[in-house]
């Protein structure tokens, strides 16, 4: 499982537990601020598990090729 799948399951889960939380009540402000400045968050460590993603495929590559040059 990669960082980015990681970063999205952790996303729906927290939206599941929103839902069930409100259980058909309407939001208040301050949820709606709550939730805001968490999705923001979620943004933020969707953007970084993708850094980390290419970086370690780059790793792998140049790995690999080390491996295949050796032989």
């Amino acid at each position: 499982m990669t960082n980015v799948e990681r970063v999205e399951r952790d996303i729906a889960r927290e939206k599941m537990f929103r839902e069930a939380f409100m259980n058909g009540k309407e939001p208040t402000d301050e949820d709606r601020a709550a939730w805001a400045l968490a999705d923001a968050h979620n943004q933020v460590k969707l953007r970084y598990a993708k850094q980390l993603d290419a970086k370690e495929a780059v790793s792998n590559i140049k790995i690999s090729s080390e491996v295949k040059i050796k032989k």
